[in-house]
């Protein structure tokens, strides 16, 4: 299961995925390999050169001391020079090979003599001590004195083979070969001590979220990495029991639902009850006070009068009674059954002004201080024809009965949003009390004097909306008097 799939849940910045911890380490290891090898070949670099630089210069100072005990042992000059021409062919790079006799002469084999003595052939000359200098590096000069007098100048040169120049590439071999056993021995023991342990790890992870609660693993590593494979497996345990609890509560809620349920279904039945007990009580009371009025008529009629002035009044009376609950049993019908009837389109001031100019003529509303206000520019409304009509009329006959023939009423129109109008019906009446307000809407709930009102109208007015697809609400006004307001879906 992808975490991103589960509702609600935020996951954070994605790290970069990079190279894996096996090549990490590969190249961490390899890394310190050639830079350990290169670190120790420069260092027995150093080393090598250092000591076959004072081989070099202790070699030179002995072969000068011994060619010049050979020396003082020849008096001649041309025999000296023979010694110096058999030595010269030594493996010494000989750069200067000659003696300085006391006289001044001097017998050469390799190289010049100076024009002026320098510190080395007055040390020698003075018979003080053998003079040995290095130069720059790359020859070591060493200057003896002669038994019977004068000196001997030896120069040997350094960038000919030696110790150093095969060494190096022992050094260089012995530093490769340790650094490549290091290396492999290190990336061994992180292998089986970090890595093998961190992918055990990974894998399990992987499991619990794949859904495989209470899985542990049994992890021999390092204490950090015991402790966080612990913490998982504490992890996974707590997980399989959360799991059981939120089983265990599902059926709990399921079967508190089916009980919910059932109950509900019974309240249900028991205010279908209610309410067929209430449109009964309402019927029989509305029906049941001119049906008594009726009955009473026609006995007397039956009875036989004597005087046609009555029986024709008593008549009336019947008929008019009989209207009454014909009346009744009309809005019942248009409550409980509204027929179907032509959608059209109408502009929202027409329809407020229609309403106005059909209760204008009626009884009550001459005193009344009647306006409609509508927004400029409102979408035209779509109604079954005469459907939104009948409700502003029946708002307005209500208004007209709580003002009780003075005061004032308005209806106004509104862009509501969403492809919906809001219609209101404002009077500057009482409103309705506290007990009314709650149940207005239900049918057979009304303010009116007993006769001169069934109920329906505002339970009408209510079916005719919902019908429509808006809604309708009732409210008292803080600066007084009653609103009624519905929303009428527009024309497309």
């Amino acid at each position: 299961m992808d975490p991103s799939d589960i509702p609600g849940l935020e996951l954070g910045a994605r790290p970069v995925i990079g190279r894996g911890l096996w090549a990490e380490t590969a190249l961490t290891m390899a890394a310190g390999a050639v830079g350990m090898v290169l670190l120790n070949a420069a260092l027995f670099w150093l080393l090598g050169t250092q000591l076959e630089l004072e081989r070099r210069q202790e070699l030179t100072l002995a072969s000068a001391t011994a060619l010049a005990a050979h020396l003082s042992m020849v008096e001649d000059s041309s025999q000296q020079r023979e010694v110096l021409a058999a030595y010269s062919i030594s493996g010494l790079n000989l750069e200067q090979l000659w003696l300085q006799r006391v006289d001044g002469s001097v017998v050469l084999e390799e190289g010049a003599s100076p024009e002026v003595l320098d510190a080395g052939l007055k040390a020698a000359l003075n018979m003080e001590r053998a003079h040995l200098e290095v130069r720059r590096r790359d020859h070591v000069q060493v200057t003896v004195p002669l038994k019977e007098g004068g000196a001997l100048r030896m120069q040997v040169g350094l960038d000919g083979g030696g110790v150093v120049s095969p060494g190096l590439g022992l050094v260089l071999s012995f530093s490769l070969g340790s650094g490549i056993v290091l290396a492999l021995g290190g990336f061994v023991l992180v292998r089986r001590r970090l890595i093998q342990p961190i992918q055990e790890i990974t894998a399990t992870t992987e499991r619990i979220a794949g859904g495989a609660f209470g899985h542990t693993s049994e992890l021999k590593a390092a204490r950090e990495l015991g402790d966080l494979a612990g913490a998982l497996n504490v992890l996974s345990v707590s997980l399989a029991g959360y799991r059981a609890r939120t089983r265990a509560q599902v059926e709990d809620l399921k079967q508190a639902n089916q009980e919910l349920r059932a109950a509900q279904e019974e309240l249900i039945h028991a205010a279908r009850l209610a309410s067929v007990g209430a449109l009964a009580a309402g019927i029989a009371h509305e029906v049941g006070n001119p049906l008594a009025a009726v009955v009473g008529y026609v006995e007397l009629l039956a009875d036989g009068m004597g005087d046609q002035g009555l029986e024709k009044d008593l008549l009336a009376r019947t008929q008019k009674e009989v209207g009454r609950i014909h009346g009744i049993i009309r809005e019942l019908l248009d409550y409980a059954r509204p027929q179907p009837g032509r959608k059209i389109q109408r502009a929202p001031q027409e329809v407020l002004q229609d309403a106005l100019d059909t209760v204008l003529p009626l009884p009550g509303f001459q005193q009344l201080r009647l306006s409609a206000q509508a927004d400029p520019g409102l979408p035209l409304v779509v109604e079954e024809e005469g459907r939104l009509h009948q409700v502003l009329l029946n708002l307005l006959l209500n208004a007209r009965d709580a003002l009780d023939g003075a005061g004032e009423v308005r209806l106004q129109a509104e862009l509501q949003g969403d492809g919906f109008l809001r219609f209101s019906c404002v009077d500057s009446g009482h409103g309705f009390s506290a007990a009314v307000l709650d149940q207005v809407f239900e049918p057979f709930v009304s303010t009116k004097a007993a006769g001169k009102g069934t109920g329906l109208g505002l339970a009408t007015c209510q079916r005719i909306v919902e019908l429509a697809g808006g809604q309708i609400q009732a409210l008292n006004r803080s600066e007084g008097g009653a609103e009624l307001r519905f929303t009428w879906p527009v024309a497309d």
